[in-house]
């Protein structure tokens, strides 16, 4: 019996240890109570969204890292206030620079929050090479072809820069799944101008395809409120919104009315939508979204293999929608060649129905990647009017066990820009896939396990 105490007091006190910081107090929880203890002490701090209503914003895109990188970093630079710092991916140099910025930032007087996932790595990342620099991509497959470089997180590094860093809690996810991550990539500077999108911030992906748009306006109050929302589920000392926040909507109206007369934005509104502890409605906003489509459906993606999703675009073909999907190999996918992966449902979906009936203007693509390349994208736009775009990959892992942001953008003007990067890919970067065969279509069936 006393046996039995001392190790648990031994237990007690690792946990205390590991979780001692001065930006967050992570007490031990029993396995089980999480989601209980997220009841009793997170959720009452837990800020409301509108998950129904539009907002007004003006948006400007970027794509890939030459354009999303140096606009992040030039953002984050001009913050006079705060800086709000959400990412999944983060390390190498790219990492490094972000946290020179912020640890400046922090020495004169910016507030600074950063919701970064748990450190696995020690802080000596060893030397990496500058991200943009082609020849860095040197991991090889087995058959010696150049790939992409090795992930070196500085989320220690971070950490031991004393910047402000918590991990959202992944546990208080109340669904099942193998892998729960807090997969969001948000960046808000003075709770005026937002960048949302799909983009890690990482040497090792810095080759993927991928966008983020910047964000002014009102709509930026519910992007904060996403990120106040994670920064709270990472057991933050600070959980008063009044004292996190300083947007001011009538300031924030002025910004975007002078952005989008001068600057070449666009004009938008914009809904949220999430998977979190606090919210999981992504799915159902994209289904309703499908299935009020009239003309056309685009998705570029990484992944997709939710079936609720895919029946619902699917049936859209089906009543004389034009269907065009772009997905990514998944032969690079974290290094590995899955062999279509996740992605072989929905190959194998169209497939099927363009057998059976061929009059229909739908099909799914591979994107041609480079080497050491994925297309990352989370992009989906319907009629030429609504643009999905985020962190969620349209997978079943991804709508019920992760931290994600999702917007639906209304614009024309939007979705003019983003079907021309699509028809773009579409037309020079894809290929057709080869019929699935067995072993393809296995891993299609099963790959809801792990994605």
């Amino acid at each position: 019996m006393k046996k039995t105490i001392s190790l648990l007091m031994i237990t007690v006190f690792c946990f205390s240890v590991y979780a001692e910081s001065k930006w967050y107090d992570k007490p031990f929880i029993f396995p089980g109570r999480h989601r209980a203890y997220y009841k009793e002490s997170i959720e009452p701090y837990i800020i409301p969204l509108d998950f129904e209503n539009y907002k007004e914003c003006g948006i400007k895109v970027l794509v890939d890292k030459d354009e999303v990188f140096p606009h992040a970093l030039q953002l984050m630079e001009s913050a006079e206030e705060s800086i709000m710092f959400n990412m999944y991916l983060f390390g190498g140099k790219l990492g490094e620079k972000i946290i020179k910025i912020l640890k400046s930032k922090m020495e004169q007087g910016v507030k600074v929050y950063c919701v970064l996932p748990e450190p696995k790595d020690s802080i000596s990342d060893g030397e990496v090479q500058e991200f943009f620099e082609e020849d860095f991509f040197r991991n090889t497959t087995r058959s010696g072809e150049v790939v992409k470089p090795p992930y070196y997180e500085k989320i220690s590094l971070a950490v031991s820069a004393g910047l402000p860093v918590v991990h959202a809690e992944t546990k208080f996810l109340d669904t099942p799944g193998l892998v729960k991550i807090d997969h969001s990539k948000i960046i808000i500077v003075d709770s005026k101008i937002a960048m949302i999108g799909g983009m890690n911030f990482a040497d090792t992906v810095a080759k993927n395809r991928d966008s983020m748009v910047e964000v002014v306006g009102p709509y930026v109050e519910e992007i904060e409120k996403v990120f106040i929302n994670n920064w709270i589920c990472g057991y933050a000392n600070e959980k008063d919104y009044s004292k996190i926040s300083k947007f001011n909507r009538n300031e924030s109206e002025n910004i975007m009315k002078n952005r989008i007369s001068t600057r070449g934005y666009l004009k938008a509104e914009a809904v949220t939508t999430v998977t979190a502890p606090y919210g999981n409605n992504t799915k159902e906003a994209l289904i309703r979204m499908f299935d009020n489509a009239k003309n056309s459906i685009y998705i570029e993606q990484l992944l997709f293999n939710e079936k609720d999703i895919l029946k619902s675009v699917a049936k859209a073909a089906k009543r004389g929608v034009v269907v065009k999907i772009l997905l990514d190999p998944a032969i690079h996918l974290y290094s590995l060649d899955w062999k279509g992966g996740p992605n072989n449902k929905a190959v194998g979906v169209f497939q099927k129905l363009n057998k059976e009936k061929p009059e229909l203007d739908a099909e799914v693509r591979h994107y041609d990647i480079l080497p050491g390349q994925e297309l990352h994208m989370k992009l989906s736009i319907v009629d030429g009017e609504y643009v999905g775009l985020g962190s969620t990959n349209f997978t079943s892992g991804a709508m019920r066990s992760n931290y994600e942001a999702f917007t639906i953008f209304k614009s024309r003007e939007l979705a003019y820009v983003y079907e021309n990067i699509f028809m773009d890919d579409w037309e020079n970067r894809s290929v057709k896939p080869a019929k699935l065969n067995f072993g393809e279509k296995i891993i299609g069936v099963f790959s809801d396990i792990l994605f």
